[in-house]
């Protein structure tokens, strides 16, 4: 496994799976993400205005996703295929609750062409994401 994870980034690699932080640059790739999959997630999702999947959208977003991380409020993660660079999933804990009972909303999704791949069963995924949003280590 390759971590090259810090105390306020996450960025963790196993197999064919890379986990890590989003940032601000990534708008596009995340813009990119939500129109290619924009049917297949359609019926797990909430309605959706067509701003949603534009660049300009995603980049204001990822500003204010980063501020919220950076105070320990919110994480939201991106999945990309190791080997092919392409992302295939977001995960993001919101509404984080550390003591006395850690608690959070858990929201996810996975590209049409990821499901059934193990990308969900990634060791690297889940224990990294815990880790990094209520600051204990579990694996």
């Amino acid at each position: 496994m390759e971590d090259r994870s810090s105390a306020v980034q996450l960025h963790r690699c196993e197999g064919n799976v890379l986990v890590r932080s989003s940032a601000p640059s990534d708008a596009y790739t995340v813009a990119q993400y939500f129109r290619d999959n924009r049917e297949f997630l359609e019926p797990w999702e909430p309605k959706r205005e067509p701003g949603f999947f534009q660049v300009d959208t995603w980049a204001n977003k990822l500003l204010k996703l980063e501020e919220l991380h950076r105070l320990g409020l919110a994480y939201y993660c991106l999945v990309f295929d190791a080997d092919t660079k392409e992302m295939k999933g977001t995960v993001s804990f919101s509404n984080l609750v550390r003591f006395p009972f850690h608690s959070c909303n858990l929201g996810y999704s996975l590209a049409q062409d990821a499901q059934g791949q193990g990308t969900c069963a990634a060791p690297c995924l889940w224990p990294s994401l815990i880790c990094l949003s209520f600051k204990i280590c579990i694996a």
